[in-house]
């Protein structure tokens, strides 16, 4: 099954911009990193970093009321806040998306 000309032109246009933007940003922080990366980091005070977190991915299928099932992944990034008497894991970021490709 032939695919419509207008779609195909599209789908050649994102590739060729896709292409073109890493094309750029690779090229770009290969070789102009050294100066933006020393001009930033000169910029910042003396710091130390302590990080508590997980990243918990998960994966399945869900189904709402008796509908079909869709398949689905999920992140939470977990971060850890201690008080005197205990430490509560609170979630920081949570990213939910269905994989279905095409609806039925």
């Amino acid at each position: 099954m032939a695919m419509p000309t207008d779609f195909k032109t599209y789908v050649d246009q994102a590739c060729k911009a896709a292409e073109e933007f890493v094309n750029i940003y690779y090229e770009t922080m290969d070789k102009r990193r050294r100066v933006s990366v020393i001009d930033y980091y000169s910029l910042l005070n003396t710091s130390s970093f302590f990080f508590f977190f997980f990243l918990v991915v998960t994966s399945g299928t869900v189904k709402f009321d008796g509908n079909r099932q869709h398949y689905f992944n999920q992140n939470f990034l977990l971060t850890a806040q201690s008080t005197a008497n205990n430490t509560v894991w609170k979630i920081a970021s949570d990213c939910f998306r269905f994989q279905d490709w095409a609806s039925s």
